[in-house]
Order: C-alpha cells, then sequence, then structure tokens
C-alpha cells in the first residue's frame, strides 16, 4: 500500500492551509503551520510571494482534498470518474463518497482524534460496522448504518476523549449519537463544508 513519507506539517505549509492532519496538536502552539506560514524547503518563503498559475491552483486544491482524506492518486481519481457518472453535480456527488467513507465516519463521530488515526483504529478492527468488525477504511457507508467501538476496547480514558472531541466539534446532523460507542447513519451526507475548492478540482480532472 503506496503512503505519504514526507511529514505532515509540510502538507499543510505546502497547501498554504491548516488541514488538521496531527489531531489535537493542530489546535496547539506546537503547529508548524502556525509558526512558517509558507511552503517548506529552502526557498519557500520567496515562493509564498509567488503568483501561483491556474493549473497550480487547481491541483493545490486536489493535493488538499487528498492529504484531508488520506487518499492517493488512483482511488481518489476513481471516485471522481465515478462522481461524474452519478446524476446530480459532479463536485457534490464527489463529496458525498469521501464523506461517507467508513474512516471518515469514525473521525466525525469522535472516535478517533484525526482521520490518520480513525484509519488506523479501522484497519486495527477496532471498529464494527452493522455488528461485524471490518478492517477496510475506504467502505462506503450507507444510511441507515450503524458503527460502533469493540466492546474490549471502551476505556474511561476513550469515553472522555470522545466526550470531549464531540463538545468541541459537534457531530454532523446526518449522524446520529446512541451513546459513547456507537453511532448511525441516518442519512446521505449533507451542509458540508470542505476546506477546499471542490470546483476547482472537478476542473483539474475535466481539463
Amino acid at each position: 500500500m503506496a503512503v505519504y513519507l514526507e511529514s505532515k506539517c509540510s502538507r499543510c505549509r505546502y497547501t498554504g492551509s491548516k488541514l488538521f492532519l496531527k489531531g489535537d496538536r493542530c489546535d496547539s502552539p506546537k503547529c508548524a503551520f502556525e509558526r512558517r506560514k509558507y511552503p517548506p524547503g529552502e526557498h519557500g518563503k520567496n515562493l509564498s510571494r509567488a503568483r501561483k498559475s491556474g493549473y497550480k491552483e487547481r491541483l493545490v486544491e486536489k493535493q488538499k482534498a487528498k492529504y484531508i482524506y488520506g487518499m492517493c492518486e488512483k482511488p481518489f481519481r476513481n471516485y471522481m470518474e465515478k462522481a461524474k457518472k452519478q446524476k446530480g453535480i459532479a463536485g457534490e456527488n464527489m463529496l458525498v463518497i469521501l464523506e461517507r467513507r467508513l474512516d471518515n465516519l469514525v473521525y466525525r463521530a469522535g472516535f478517533a482524534a484525526s482521520r490518520p488515526q480513525a484509519r488506523q483504529m479501522v484497519s486495527h478492527r477496532i471498529i464494527k460496522l452493522n455488528g461485524r468488525r471490518v478492517s477496510v477504511p475506504s467502505i462506503l457507508v450507507k444510511a441507515g448504518d450503524e458503527i460502533t467501538i469493540v466492546d474490549k476496547y471502551r476505556t474511561d480514558k476513550l469515553k472522555e476523549e470522545i466526550s470531549e472531541r464531540i463538545k468541541n466539534r459537534g457531530i454532523p446532523a446526518w449522524i446520529k449519537s446512541q451513546d459513547n460507542w456507537t453511532v448511525s447513519v441516518i442519512d446521505n451526507p449533507s451542509d458540508i463544508a470542505p476546506a477546499f475548492d471542490i470546483s476547482r478540482i472537478v476542473e483539474y480532472y475535466s481539463r
């Protein structure tokens, strides 16, 4: 499986926006993006003042989405092709597909501090989908599905962390929290406010 080897903080600095890839650290004074708001590298400060081409702007928006959802190029491009074939607006369809990923739902429910941690929880079979332990983070969850944490991992410390995350981040309207350990998807993802311009991503793949 392909993985990104560079620093997570360098991705935020490259895209010019905070992507919250390191969980609670991103909200602390230790956040590298807050201390160095310019691209990484020897000439980063000069690059931050350089004018971006239309292609570079579209590329950066695509990279933002890939970094946020922890995806490589091929599956991300396949999602876009799938979104274009569905009825409706391709950009909105793409957002719905991305939000329906199991690792994203685990993060949205407050079970994990970040999407990489959520992906790890699924890969380590700590998560159940409709009562069955799963290990594939890319499973697309449907309305009516139920996500829960395996009993042996339910600790008081994790319960406190989940409650704190829900308090700070909240839960989307299309996810219902049944208790500290279980959530259910009651509708298709809606009211999504992404940290990237989805229309620019559609333009990138339409060139």
